[in-house]
């Protein structure tokens, strides 16, 4: 079975074992539709993760639960 591109973004709170698996987009390099890749980057991501309630703060990533609040 083949299947598609996941990237897997860990919690960095302090004994948080929270995990989400992001599937990035597939961005196409042109009109033709012959070519494209799954954007990866970092900018990429981090919106996506984002979007799923996450946080984050330099290069850590935090859960809801390990929010803004308790990063002291």
């Amino acid at each position: 079975m083949i299947h598609d591109a996941v990237v897997r973004v860990s919690c960095d709170g302090d004994g948080c074992s929270e995990e989400i698996e992001i599937q990035p987009e597939f961005v196409y390099r042109d009109y033709s539709g012959r070519s494209g890749y799954y954007d990866t980057s970092d900018e990429a991501i981090e919106k996506k993760v984002a979007q799923e309630g996450w946080f984050a703060q330099g290069d850590k990533h935090y859960c809801e639960s390990c929010g803004p609040e308790d990063m002291g």
